[in-house]
């Protein structure tokens, strides 16, 4: 068995469209849902600095380590990047997670992260549903943070045309 590095996914991501779910589904008998807890916190001016920073700058943030997120994000980061990206988002979407801060700033990151990976590489890479990728952006696209909308408004643009 060899070690993996920090950045290593040992998984191949099929069981994140899953996780997703039986998180939505325990957040929706909880009396929450988590897709609308991030919208609603994005698009009050007061809290969407604050999930931002959760998920890009605060120690131990998903988006940490990887230098500036919002230049990665925006300014056509390699695919491989966006990945390592991706599966730090994920660590904190399963459902042993059960403190929202840290759920909500993974799900913006990977939000971010896909957004991302579809605008600069037309790609898709999730398993998780089409459905579900569209209910997440359409989240983003409430924030008060212009590039956070401006990002996940172009991603949605771009999913209208892939094929899948």
């Amino acid at each position: 068995m060899t070690e993996q590095g920090p950045l290593e996914d040992p998984s191949d991501g099929s069981h994140f469209a899953a996780n997703l779910w039986r998180l939505v589904a325990a957040a929706q008998r909880a009396g929450g849902d988590p897709l609308s807890d991030l919208a609603s916190h994005l698009s009050v001016p007061e809290t969407a600095a604050g999930t931002l920073e959760d998920a890009i700058t605060a120690h131990d943030a998903p988006l940490t380590g990887f230098g500036d997120a919002r230049t990665l994000l925006e300014g056509g980061s390699g695919i491989e990047l966006l990945r390592a990206m991706k599966s730090r988002a994920k660590r904190d979407l399963g459902p042993e997670q059960h403190d929202p801060v840290r759920r909500r700033a993974a799900l913006l990151a990977f939000g971010l992260v896909l957004s991302a990976t579809l605008v600069h590489h037309r790609v898709l890479d999730t398993r998780a549903s089409r459905e579900s990728v569209e209910d997440l952006l359409l989240a983003l696209c409430s924030a008060e943070v212009p590039w956070i909308a401006t990002l996940a408004s172009k991603a949605l643009g771009v999913l209208a045309t892939i094929e899948g």
